[in-house]
């Protein structure tokens, strides 16, 4: 079987901007949330603290229009105002409510586009080839990414099952985990099957399946040959002898 990751993550941009730090090397292991790349973010802090100003801006309206109108309720009660001047503080009340809550909401898309800046690793894995670097234009739309993350700790062995063993590995499976083990380098690394796929290739005469193995040391590496074994069944207190002494 061939040694395949269980995620490989394509890191992009989410806006259009250039490569003020790359924070990361070639071939380091990083960890979910760990700051790989900073964008240069000035235009967009600059658009958030404007839209932070709006915002107090129309507070303080706000904050006059319903100090106005409790003052002509009160005046109202009293007979020096009409209702129509009490309607009409009401609605500009409404209308700078209104505007103050798009304001609010201004700032929140500022600040998730401020976040942007900060491209992090979405999952724990081995850092590819950076293919940008300080100054670098990058866009959301372009084809290359940034670079790329691997997942190594779990990872995936797929190899092929005759189709004469299927219905073996079948009944294995339904009994329980069904073991596997890899064979790198006389060493033996034990996981278990982890997927079988849900047809047998007509063509090929098998059936694809993945082992899944924990890698912390990261001695499985990806995209290399290896050789694995599954146990589709155990005999218990069965007789065994020599080969050499089975004589026909």
């Amino acid at each position: 079987g061939f040694v395949k990751p269980l995620n490989v993550v394509e890191i992009g941009p989410q806006v259009t901007s250039t490569i003020r730090r790359v924070d990361i090397k070639e071939g380091q292991t990083v960890r979910t949330g760990q700051r790989m790349f900073t964008l240069d973010d000035r235009s967009d802090t600059a658009n958030a603290d404007k839209a932070s100003a709006q915002a107090i801006k129309d507070q303080a309206l706000l904050d006059d229009a319903r100090r106005t109108l409790a003052r002509n309720t009160d005046l109202k009660s009293k007979g020096f105002v009409s209702q129509s001047a009490v309607d009409s503080a009401q609605s500009n009340v409404d209308a700078l409510a209104a505007t103050l809550s798009s304001d609010k909401a201004a700032v929140a898309a500022m600040q998730v586009a401020v976040g942007f800046a900060a491209v992090t690793a979405p999952m724990s894995g081995r850092v590819g080839e950076i293919k940008v670097h300080v100054g670098s234009l990058v866009q959301p739309t372009a084809t290359l990414p940034l670079t790329t993350i691997i997942q190594v700790d779990p990872i995936d062995v797929a190899f092929n099952i005759p189709e004469r063993e299927v219905q073996k590995l079948l009944a294995a499976q339904r009994a329980g985990p069904v073991p596997v083990r890899a064979h790198v380098e006389n060493r033996i690394i034990n996981g278990h099957l982890s997927f079988i796929d849900s047809a047998v290739d007509s063509a090929a005469g098998s059936l694809k399946a993945k082992a899944e193995f924990e890698n912390r040391d990261g001695f499985l590496w990806s995209g290399t040959l290896v050789t694995v074994d599954l146990s589709l069944r155990m005999l218990q207190h069965a007789v065994v002898i020599s080969p050499r002494a089975v004589q026909v």
